[in-house]
């Protein structure tokens, strides 16, 4: 059986504004491309939040909150937001 760990985007990648930023499937393709077996989006409790599929056995949650959090951080740091022009830029 697949074990799942929900984890609130704010957390994660506090400075995206919403479900459709490109961040979003950065950090999916980035966890997915480390051997999670699906990591996708969607609401949990009226938050957002990233779903994601642990695969058996081959990880525990502190390892892949670990994970997940450094991609997130190198994604929030290589892509800076513009609060004011509302655009993104790449270092």
């Amino acid at each position: 059986m697949t074990e799942k760990l929900f984890l609130q985007l704010a957390l994660v990648l506090p400075s995206v504004p919403d479900e459709r930023d490109a961040c979003i499937a950065r950090l999916t393709d980035a966890l997915q491309a480390q051997g999670l077996e699906k990591v996708h989006f969607e609401m949990q409790d009226r938050k957002p939040a990233l779903c994601l599929h642990l695969g058996p056995a081959k990880f525990n949650l502190s390892k892949v909150r670990r994970m997940t959090q450094a991609a997130g951080s190198h994604i929030s740091a290589r892509y800076r937001r513009c609060a004011f022009c509302g655009f993104n830029d790449k270092f």
